[in-house]
């Protein structure tokens, strides 16, 4: 899923939602809370990896439990050069993204749940 494609899903539920939201913070990492608890949160990291090549990301707001679901897209300029990730060890506050290489790329997430 590409950068565009995702502003387009975040930019559409939004507009379907415009009075009900809590509270927001729309930037690159950003996050739209809505009023019956439903939360989306977004983001473009800059490169952290570990020595192992995993990475800490930690939401703006906290879901109420793990059942939120994350997706990831490399933010890469190779075009035949397999640049994925693999999500682990989620908590309420965070996720570890794993690649499966040292690769260095950016990407982007968004995640979905109860906050």
């Amino acid at each position: 899923m590409t950068k565009a494609a995702i502003e387009a899903v975040l930019t559409g539920v939004i507009n379907s939602h415009k009075h009900e939201a809590l509270s927001k913070q729309l930037v690159e990492n950003g996050y739209y809370r809505f009023h019956d608890g439903f939360l989306i949160q977004w983001g473009h990291p800059s490169d952290n990896q570990d020595t192992y090549g995993v990475q800490t990301i930690y939401f703006p707001h906290s879901f109420v439990d793990t059942s939120y679901s994350i997706l990831t897209t490399a933010d890469s300029s190779y075009q035949t050069y397999y640049v994925g990730r693999t999500i682990c060890n989620k908590s309420a506050g965070s996720f570890k993204v794993s690649a499966n290489q040292k690769n260095k790329e950016r990407f982007f997430w968004i995640a979905v749940g109860k906050g």
